[in-house]
């Protein structure tokens, strides 16, 4: 989202990528934490070091309560992969309406910033030379007193 201005020229609207933002934070959570849980419970998993481990790990009868961590830790990987869906979907819809961004939506003050947005193949016509950590922030606020 941070670089879609650099990489396409396009800014994506933070009203549109924040619920996808926490629904791909919800799905991670609920993908990953359950299996946690499950393994305290003796549920099957890792690498397997031999034939008997090998069998566990193909067992699928496990506890009512391991069967549900791991039903939930499926559900939450089928969120992250909606999620990634829906930022697909809106990245596309986004490139294809035409609005394009600044060359500097988020006040960088990092030398990336100065380049054209999208970034040209070259991004400068010669190599600029830096007087500071900040580039930007110096052309920008060059001559005012803080």
């Amino acid at each position: 989202v941070f670089w879609a201005p650099k990489l396409w020229g396009v800014t994506l609207a933070a009203k549109a990528v924040l619920p996808l933002a926490l629904l791909g934070v919800l799905g991670t959570v609920l993908a990953a934490f359950p299996l946690y849980i499950a393994a305290f419970l003796d549920a099957p998993g890792g690498i397997p070091s031999n034939e008997v481990a090998v069998g566990a790990l193909l067992d699928t009868s496990y506890s009512d309560s391991a069967e549900l961590l791991i039903l939930l830790s499926a559900i939450g990987h089928g969120l992250v992969a909606l999620t990634v869906l829906a930022f697909a979907g809106l990245l596309l819809k986004t490139v294809t309406n035409g609005d394009t961004s600044d060359v500097n939506p988020y006040n960088g003050h990092t030398v990336e910033w100065i380049a054209a947005s999208p970034a040209p193949a070259h991004n400068f016509d010669h190599v600029p030379t830096l007087a500071s950590a900040e580039p930007q922030f110096d052309l920008t606020y060059e001559g005012t007193r803080a």
